[in-house]
């Protein structure tokens, strides 16, 4: 796999919440695992959900492909 095509994600925690409340970080960890899945079983729907929130939040609008393009970098 080239950089390119390597997508990372860092999960950070401190020691005690996590030693504290490890099944609340276990479902967090779960749920960012499925929201991922989801999203590369959806791809443009998911860079859809991206712009209309960007449209709503920001009052901007991207073109697609850069949605697109952002998702892959």
């Amino acid at each position: 796999m080239s950089d390119e095509a390597a997508v990372t994600t860092v999960l950070v925690s401190r020691a005690r919440f996590l030693s504290v409340h490890t099944d609340i970080v276990r479902r967090f960890v779960a749920a960012h695992r499925e929201l991922n899945d989801w999203i590369r079983q959806h791809p443009e729907e998911a860079q859809g959900m991206v712009g209309a929130e960007l449209k709503t939040r920001f009052r901007m609008e991207l073109a697609p492909h850069v949605i697109a393009h952002a998702g892959r970098a």
